[in-house]
């Protein structure tokens, strides 16, 4: 049974870094480039230039509607939870002495597809080619030398129940949708089990989402009784609404 994790893996680390290189684009500030302490100065000037989740700029609504995309589609309270995450999970390429540098050392975002809407003066096709990517060194991601960041294979050998909020941006729900395809690649979907909570803010279910995912993980085990989820790639603004699962 997993709880609000990093589904994805080593996907988390992409997506942050793909959300800072959309960050950089829009605001023109070099996000990427400039290691801490320095960079934490510029969190206040990328909120001058881009506003804050339903106060933005014009910059600042495109940036938002990238990030949309990005996050998995336009998921319940997804304005909330992207204004409690705004600036903290922007990261640089350096992230300093005081953080991880391991972690960092991993990021690729080559394989990541923005998307936009229309309307916003600026096509998927020119986002794709024009914002930066992030290739990590040569050695990294790999499984012989480091499996904790190795890409995942989606091959479950066991039954999974995952539970996530909607608006969760420090390990964000397209996670959750990344690994759902991993799993249909593999040949494992029929053993993962995803249910959604709308709420914006990370790791913080109701008791009886957890106690209702555990007892139906028990009774899939011991008795072959499949548990019911909620479907990770339909609308996603209908995910969550089956309140209770039985």
């Amino acid at each position: 049974m997993l709880e609000c994790g990093v589904i994805d893996g080593v996907g988390q680390l992409d997506w942050h870094y793909a959300y800072t290189a959309a960050a950089e684009y829009f605001s023109g500030l070099p996000l990427l480039e400039t290691p801490r302490p320095a960079f934490d100065k510029l969190t206040a000037e990328f909120i001058s230039r881009m506003g804050r989740p339903r106060n933005y700029t014009e910059s600042g609504e495109r940036f938002d509607n990238v990030i949309k995309h990005l996050a998995g589609g336009d998921l319940p309270y997804r304005p909330e939870g992207l204004n409690q995450r705004y600036t903290s999970i922007l990261n640089p390429r350096d992230p300093g002495p005081d953080y991880p540098r391991e972690y960092a050392r991993h990021a690729d975002t080559r394989q990541i597809e923005y998307d936009i809407d229309h309307g916003f003066g600026i096509d998927k096709a020119t986002l794709n080619r024009q914002i930066r990517r992030i290739i990590p060194p040569p050695g990294a991601r790999s499984r012989e030398a480091n499996p904790v960041f190795a890409p995942f294979t989606g091959k479950l050998s066991a039954p999974l129940i995952a539970v996530h909020e909607t608006a969760d941006f420090l390990v964000p729900f397209r996670l959750q949708q990344d690994y759902r395809r991993r799993t249909i690649e593999a040949g494992k979907s029929h053993l993962l089990v995803q249910r959604a909570q709308r709420k914006a803010g990370h790791c913080g279910f109701e008791g009886k989402i957890r106690e209702d995912a555990f007892d139906d993980l028990v009774a899939w085990i011991e008795r072959g009784t499949v548990a019911a989820g909620d479907d990770v790639l339909g609308n996603p603004s209908k995910l969550g609404l089956r309140r209770l699962w039985h």
